[in-house]
């Protein structure tokens, strides 16, 4: 266990962990996204060690509602103690807030079904990869993901563009490495409410263009 005073970022911190750690394979989770299957982990690193072309391997992603989030922390004992006596857990949302949730959950978790069964899948089946993997809940190969940041650093440091994990799928893909989607397993990230969604979007979209540019190829 790591512990900060003040967080030092995400991407540092995974170009540091890829330093120092020797681990055949780097999972990474974030903060707000919950591994919904038991055996998410176990079969993200079998079938990234399946192929020996393959740098990275993510489940599906959908939403995770407020609603959800509420029902976890009152199902675990830990999680409803932490509740009682710290006052921490699912705030209880207006009606506005909860409708503006709503909303996103339609419009992300439609995105998602067209996006990972449609999309992202006839990538898979016609190139061997997909363009990048989820950033939320992907296990890397420690020395290709080492690699990624040895050619970054002197470059442009550790501003790999707005979305690390873009970056490094597209630096996969440009290396003639694979990034790969494991069907059966599933992850739930909370959502940007409706209002914070645009910024979210710029966020993910420029970071894509800006992968573009690095990577023209």
């Amino acid at each position: 266990l790591v512990a900060r005073p003040k967080g030092a970022g995400k991407t540092p911190t995974l170009r540091k962990q890829c330093e120092t750690s020797d681990a055949d394979a780097l999972v990474i989770v974030d903060a707000d996204t919950v591994l919904a299957d038991r055996n998410y982990i176990s079969r993200c690193v079998q079938e990234l060690f399946r192929n020996a072309g393959v740098a990275s391997a993510c489940g599906e992603v959908r939403p995770l509602t407020l609603g959800r989030r509420r029902r976890m922390a009152d199902a675990h004992p830990v999680a409803r103690t932490i509740r009682s006596e710290f006052g921490a857990g699912p705030k209880a949302a207006s009606r506005w807030e909860a409708f503006l949730e709503a909303l996103t959950v339609i419009y992300r978790g439609g995105l998602y079904l067209f996006l990972q069964r449609f999309v992202y899948d006839g990538h898979l089946k016609l190139f061997g990869s997909r363009l990048n993997p989820i950033g939320c809940a992907v296990a890397y190969r420690t020395a290709r993901l080492r690699d990624c940041f040895r050619y970054a650093q002197p470059r442009m440091g550790d501003n790999l563009s707005h979305s690390e994990d873009i970056f490094i799928g597209h630096y996969f893909n440009w290396k003639g490495w694979r990034n790969v989607q494991v069907s059966g397993v599933r992850c739930d990230s909370i959502e940007p409410t409706l209002d914070r969604l645009p910024g979210q979007l710029f966020h993910w979209s420029s970071s894509f263009l800006q992968t573009l540019y690095y990577f023209k190829d």
